[in-house]
């Protein structure tokens, strides 16, 4: 299968991650940790995410239609829901720009969302004029982003943790890496 890669880019606990990280490996692995994920899954651990992927989202499309109405008529949690859905404006779709790298970071919190800024000044060092896209799990986190990171860097919520919107979100989106901070 090749030589193995360096001890840092092993995948230890992959699995405990949330499925946007199922999706890029299904649909378009970016970036050589989720490569050398794919190396070391072993047949029985692909069909085992294959299942995972078709139960969640069977479970979705199940309950979406008791959920949403409710969601809808009380409007708890109606704020972005849009963007938990992949429903994101076409601006995002449109200033992809061909030649320039798109760099998708996921920042669950606050604090990854200040370690996001970090990471992104270092790279802005180091990369031929990149391109950013944040993602945070709640709305504060968002909009703490859009604060913290200035208005050049596009902050969305990330999508839910179903293949419909994960799928969409990577249509959307088209990164060419994808980076999940966790601290």
């Amino acid at each position: 299968m090749g030589p193995r890669p360096p001890k840092y880019l092993q995948p230890t606990n992959l699995w405990l991650t949330w499925s946007l990280t199922a999706g890029l490996l299904i649909h378009r692995p970016v970036t050589i940790i989720l490569e050398n994920f794919l190396y070391y899954l072993p047949t029985q651990g692909r069909a085992v995410l294959a299942l995972y992927r078709f139960i969640v989202g069977l479970l979705f499309w199940i309950i979406l239609p008791i959920l949403l109405p409710i969601v809808l008529l009380t409007g708890v949690h109606r704020r972005g829901l849009k963007e938990r859905l992949a429903f994101y404006d076409t601006s995002v779709i449109e200033n992809r720009s061909g030649d320039r790298w798109r760099l998708w970071i996921h920042a669950a919190s606050i604090g990854e969302v200040r370690a996001a800024g970090l990471l992104i000044e270092c790279l802005k060092e180091h990369l031929v004029d990149p391109e950013f896209l944040v993602t945070t799990m709640t709305i504060h986190g968002r909009d703490f982003a859009k604060q913290h990171l200035g208005s050049e860097i596009a902050c969305h919520l990330a999508p839910l943790d179903v293949p419909y919107s994960v799928n969409r979100a990577l249509a959307a989106f088209r990164p060419d890496h994808y980076v999940c901070l966790e601290t």
